[in-house]
């Protein structure tokens, strides 16, 4: 079974690399050194092998981007079974068939990750009569507020494209409005390489890059569900990109409930980056 590693930079490397004893300055090899980077360095070590994988962690001490790049990982690649073996006490082990299921469980019994990010996300609501007429997204609320029915599929192509430069996403609920799916995602997104963009149909808005980014994010589509009205606000995040440390991203972002041509229901998400958007507290010098 071939092992792979996360590490508290949310980089994957191969388990059988020299990189981890020379991390460890050859004290340790092998299935020892892959044991210690779990039990005391935070890191995941994932083993692959017919359609299943083998994930390790310690819930006292993971790495939040490590476990960030381990969620990627995990929805691109889609095991059939997630059998987690997690190190307490002893180590105690649960096999899933289901990829939501799986992270359902890690989130269970890795409280800390999740509240320690909760500072990174912020956002404040906007009224759309603040916002010049000139924005794109105004042009996108009155296209909201003039469809009955069926929304126009080339005025809006033209809108997010032209208007928006791709920063747009369509967002479909499942069976329950607690299930956010991405149906298509623009191109202008500085945050998504074209590997993930190539694989992000049919994922949930949670299985991002950054997962508890994704998971935040998809708290407002289900809100906008709820509440069948548009939705404007200015965000203000800090996202983990595993391999790439943490960046700042601001813009402002409206999500709209559309009806698709071929009737469908869905909601419409687009955005603008604007930097002067600023909603951490500051710290007067004194």
């Amino acid at each position: 079974m071939r092992s792979v590693v996360f590490d508290d930079q949310g980089e994957m490397w191969d388990g059988a690399s020299r990189r981890l004893p020379d991390i460890l300055q050859g004290c340790l090899a092998g299935s020892e050194a892959l044991a210690y980077a779990v039990r005391n360095l935070g890191y995941v070590v994932v083993g692959e092998g017919n359609g299943s994988v083998r994930v390790r962690l310690r819930p006292a001490v993971v790495s939040p981007i490590a476990f960030s790049a381990l969620c990627y990982y995990l929805a691109e690649s889609r095991p059939d079974r997630i059998l987690i073996s997690c190190l307490e006490r002893n180590w105690t082990h649960r096999l899933f068939g289901s990829l939501q299921d799986a992270i359902r469980y890690m989130l269970d019994i890795l409280p800390v990750i999740d509240g320690d990010r909760s500072h990174d996300f912020k956002s404040r609501s906007r009224s759309i009569d603040r916002i010049e007429s000139t924005n794109p997204l105004v042009a996108l609320f009155k296209l909201w507020l003039e469809s009955r029915g069926p929304i126009d599929h080339d005025r809006l192509d033209r809108l997010v494209r032209e208007g928006l430069h791709g920063r747009y996403v369509i967002v479909q609920t499942g069976r329950s409005r607690a299930d956010v799916f991405l149906r298509e995602v623009g191109r202008g997104f500085l945050s998504y390489d074209d590997q993930w963009l190539s694989r992000s149909k049919g994922l949930r808005v949670e299985d991002q890059p950054d997962y508890f980014y994704g998971k935040w994010v998809a708290e407002a589509y289900r809100m906008t569900t709820g509440h069948g009205a548009p939705r404007l606000e200015d965000v203000d995040a800090i996202i983990n990109k595993p391999g790439s440390g943490r960046s700042r991203v601001r813009y402002t972002r409206l999500i709209v409930p559309l009806q698709m041509p071929s009737g469908s229901d869905c909601l419409l998400g687009a955005s603008l980056i604007d930097p002067a958007i600023d909603l951490r507290p500051r710290v007067e010098a004194g």
